[in-house]
């Protein structure tokens, strides 16, 4: 917000969620719908921004009867992941792809992230970077688009969760 005004930086949110609106796949999003469905043991995870889409996720699920996992540790997060088995679904939600690929709160460098490598989770990452849908350890990819530089992706993650949520509700129904 450093270079706008104050109705740039809403100019550019709107920019943004008409971009995501007609990028959004919602087939995939019902399929996310049916892994809570069969799931019992699920998480959501991420970082700052990502992080706190998760969390927003764990309340809008619990508000509909489906209590998951999220932890705001870093360290912890990692656990999870690497110790996950076969019947667990964690979510991860990452702007850029880089929760997935490399450590980032460490401050020696680029180092690369293997515990997705060693998880038997299955995972699924909601993320603007499309290049995700190509890992191996990806078993399923939500993306949408938006073009601006702004950091915007904190509020299309609301609107991201709260598609999963209603579809959710629904299907519960």
């Amino acid at each position: 917000m450093d270079n706008h005004t104050h109705e740039e930086y809403i100019d550019v949110i709107i920019d943004d969620l008409k971009l995501a609106k007609s990028s959004i796949d919602m087939s995939k999003i019902d399929t996310l719908v049916d892994y809570l469905m069969k799931y019992d043991k699920v998480a959501a995870f991420g970082l700052l921004y990502s992080e706190s889409a998760a969390m927003d996720l764990q309340m809008k699920l619990a508000y509909n009867g489906k209590y998951i996992v999220t932890h705001t540790n870093d360290v912890d997060q990692n656990e999870f992941i690497k110790n996950a088995d076969k019947d667990t679904l964690i979510v991860i939600f990452t702007n850029s792809g880089n929760y997935i690929k490399k450590y980032q709160l460490v401050t020696a460098g680029n180092i690369d992230k293997n515990v997705f490598r060693q998880t038997k989770a299955k995972i699924v990452a909601i993320t603007a970077n499309k290049e995700l849908e190509k890992y191996p350890y990806v078993d399923l990819c939500i993306t949408y688009d938006h073009g601006s530089s702004v950091q915007t992706h904190s509020i299309l993650f609301q609107v991201i969760t709260d598609f999963i949520a209603f579809r959710y509700k629904k299907k519960k129904k």
